[in-house]
């Protein structure tokens, strides 16, 4: 990784806290298809108006906001200025089964579009996403980081995806491995769900204090929590296959 000057990391946990209340209600059932950029390493936006809300596709008093398909998404994040806290959000309603319309993978494009000077001149983004990055996009991530050492990228997520004890279901892939991957190309990553403080090991995964996973997906891609269940009944009695 490249010298990125004076890293913002120090109050990353803050600043995506601030993210996080911004775009979402305190309690979300389901996870959303969601993620958003703020450039520069600023704090994000105080507050959004009804009509940027409508825009972005997020909920809103008094109004029914509905995810945009990949392309709208695309072309709306085109049209943004990147500048020092420009804020920058995809939420889609695309087939979870294509990474390529990952939320994720539609931010990191809109990066890409920048010349490597002018991305060196902001300096940094916090990327949030709600569920850990998917193994394609985390290495998308990983790819992005590496092409760009100048541009630090901070990772937030606020919910796991793929829990170490489910490894063996998903081959040997977890949330660890995809945290590992990112933080090796230069990216710095934090979970909304481990406070600052707690202890935790070079993958990601928490080790001195658990954090609970409301909700997972799927292979299918799915919502479904009882997934981690059910492979921790069967981890736990020794029936695993």
């Amino acid at each position: 990784p490249g010298d990125h000057g004076e890293a913002p990391g120090g109050d990353l946990f803050a600043r995506a806290r601030s993210l996080r209340t911004l775009l979402l209600p305190s309690r979300v059932k389901r996870p959303p298809q969601l993620a958003a950029l703020v450039i520069g390493g600023a704090a994000p936006p105080a507050v959004l108006s009804a009509e940027q809300k409508e825009a972005w596709g997020l909920p809103r008093r008094g109004g029914l906001s509905q995810p945009s398909s990949p392309e709208d998404v695309a072309k709306r994040l085109r049209d943004v200025e990147l500048k020092p806290g420009a804020l920058l959000v995809a939420r889609t309603n695309s087939d979870p089964k294509n990474p390529a319309s990952h939320c994720e993978a539609l931010l990191l494009e809109r990066l890409a579009l920048e010349r490597p000077e002018a991305l060196a001149a902001l300096g940094s983004a916090m990327l949030y996403t709600f569920l850990c990055p998917c193994n394609a996009c985390s290495e998308r991530i990983a790819g992005f980081a590496r092409h760009s050492p100048s541009f630090l990228l901070e990772v937030v997520y606020e919910r796991h995806y793929i829990r170490a004890e489910t490894a063996r279901f998903r081959n040997g892939v977890t949330d660890a491995s995809s945290v590992a991957a990112m933080r090796a190309a230069g990216a710095e990553v934090q979970s909304l769900a481990d406070p600052p403080g707690a202890e935790v090991d070079a993958g990601g995964e928490v080790v001195a204090e658990a954090s609970p996973i409301p909700h997972v997906l799927s292979s299918e891609g799915r919502c479904d929590s009882q997934v981690v269940q059910v492979a921790q009944k069967r981890v736990a009695l020794g029936t695993a296959e």
